[in-house]
Formats: structure tokens, C-alpha cells, sequence
């Protein structure tokens, strides 16, 4: 299993997720299409998953 530490795709999205207001708000705006709809991703079982952030934040 790969360890939790962050890789550099995910340093690199948390980078561009900071610096860019635009791909912020659409992914914001998108989070309604999300809710209720299965996601996938290739975090390891037990580690924080970005998909999991996304559809908690959805289905708020």
C-alpha cells in the first residue's frame, strides 16, 4: 500500500487550487452535479481522499 504522504500531484493541485480564483469557483459551482453520484480516485484505502472531500462538500 502507498503510504499517505502527499505526491507531487497532489502538492501540484493544492498549488493551482490556491492560486486560481476561476478554477475554484467552477469547481464550487460544479458541486451540486456531484451530489449523490459515486466518485472514484486512486488514494490508498485509509488515507484522506480528495473525492471524499468533494462529495462531503456536495451533499452539504
Amino acid at each position: 500500500m502507498r503510504p499517505c504522504a502527499p505526491t507531487f500531484n497532489e502538492q501540484g493541485w493544492q498549488t493551482f487550487w490556491m492560486a486560481r480564483e476561476d478554477a475554484r469557483q467552477a469547481v464550487l459551482t460544479s458541486l451540486p452535479a456531484l451530489r449523490g453520484r459515486p466518485l472514484a480516485c486512486w488514494c490508498p484505502p485509509g488515507c484522506p481522499c480528495h473525492a471524499d472531500v468533494l462529495l462531503d462538500l456536495a451533499n452539504r
